[in-house]
């Protein structure tokens, strides 16, 4: 007599030829990708309202002005790295 194998589980709990697998082939020959709807209003306000919970109405501020200050660096940054090399394309030609 042969001992039967277990079987083994498949990944993620589904089969690769699974419901779940054929919906998300569907979706994606469709040209929907996995970010679609990521941002809708509703959870952009559930997310302010945990930022408000987590850090507290008065820290806000805070980071409100460090974030514009790194966006404003990272711009200028980049600004700077933008003109350099249009310098050098300048010199080459």
């Amino acid at each position: 007599m042969h001992a039967r194998k277990k079987k083994i589980p498949p990944p993620f709990g589904f089969e690769l030829g699974s419901d779940i697998m054929k919906q998300a082939g569907k979706q994606f020959a469709a040209g929907r990708t996995i970010m679609d709807g990521l941002l809708e209003p509703t959870h952009l306000i559930f997310i302010l309202i945990i930022v408000l919970i987590i850090f507290g109405p008065g820290k806000l501020p805070e980071l409100g002005r460090g974030l514009g200050k790194g966006i404003r660096e990272f711009k200028g940054a980049l600004k700077g790295v933008t003109e350099e090399v249009k310098d050098t394309g300048n010199k080459a030609s």
